[in-house]
């Protein structure tokens, strides 16, 4: 865990060996953060202390279309976040733990047949040590999902849960990167059926896309080729010498003749091992 600035726990599990539920809190109370969301608050009925942490334990629900009320509008895991509406399971909490936790967002009442009597605690966050928690309700499936609002929730919420130096530093690494360019085009394919089709984009060096490119923990990116050495490469593939083989398309989709082709399998080698091909 000490790779990542924070863990997201969006599942159905029952229970949790104690030792790593161990690490799990240390993480968070070295100042990691945790983002359990909607159904997390039901994991782990073995340890106790885990509902103490996430500040609330999910008890029982129904189902309707209903919209959270925001009630602290300037803290920053939630301003500027608008609200939204959709379908979702009207969880009730239990277990609440009020200690350093802010309550964002409640959801009312709604009508006589509802699971609550009063507003329910729906969105919140907390301090565990030196770390920060959140946690929403919403997001039982693509109906609370797919929506752009539950999305900027989701990020604002991630990003103050990470600490106000981890956030500078992301949003620094943003700022600093080439921005990408659009261009709107009549001959883009929506395969998609989406109500605007996407804009044409160009093109980056390949040194402005990796900052684009999103590594596994614990790897670097690093250029080995890149434009002329290669051209619309579909297929990599390492050898035991530490070659890269490359089949490069370059009739497809264009029209191929019979009995001649352009398409090419070219094998790149870094041979003074500076780390790129040559």
């Amino acid at each position: 865990l000490d790779h990542f600035d924070a863990v997201l726990l969006y599942a159905n599990h029952a229970t949790i060996e104690p030792a790593h539920w161990e690490n799990l809190k240390a993480f968070i109370e070295h100042g990691g953060g945790f983002v359990p969301v909607h159904c997390a608050s039901w994991c782990f009925s073995n340890i106790p202390e885990f509902d103490q942490v996430v500040g609330g334990r999910f008890a029982h629900h129904k189902t309707a279309i209903f919209r959270p009320k925001t009630i602290a509008p300037d803290h920053a895991a939630i301003k500027n976040v608008p609200e939204f509406e959709a379908w979702d399971e009207t969880y009730v909490h239990k277990n609440h733990n009020p200690n350093g936790r802010t309550v964002l967002q409640v959801r009312e009442v709604a009508e006589a047949d509802d699971n609550i009597t009063e507003p329910e605690p729906w969105t919140w966050v907390r301090e565990q040590g030196k770390g920060r928690v959140f946690y929403t309700a919403s997001g039982h499936d693509e109906r609370v999902w797919s929506l752009p609002e539950f999305s900027e929730l989701l990020k604002r919420g991630i990003l103050w849960s990470i600490g106000d130096e981890r956030r500078t530093h992301y949003e620094t690494f943003l700022k600093e990167r080439t921005p990408l360019t659009y261009e709107k085009r009549d001959n883009i394919p929506n395969y998609e059926n989406r109500p605007e089709p996407l804009p044409w984009q160009f093109p980056l060096s390949a040194e402005d896309s990796m900052k684009y490119t999103q590594a596994p923990a614990e790897f670097r990116l690093e250029l080995f080729a890149a434009e002329p050495d290669i051209v619309n490469p579909i297929t990599l593939a390492w050898d035991e010498r530490g070659r890269l083989w490359v089949a490069e398309t370059v009739d497809y989709p264009n029209d191929v003749r019979d009995g001649s082709g352009n398409d090419t399998i070219k094998i790149l080698e870094d041979t003074d091992g500076d780390g790129r091909c040559d």
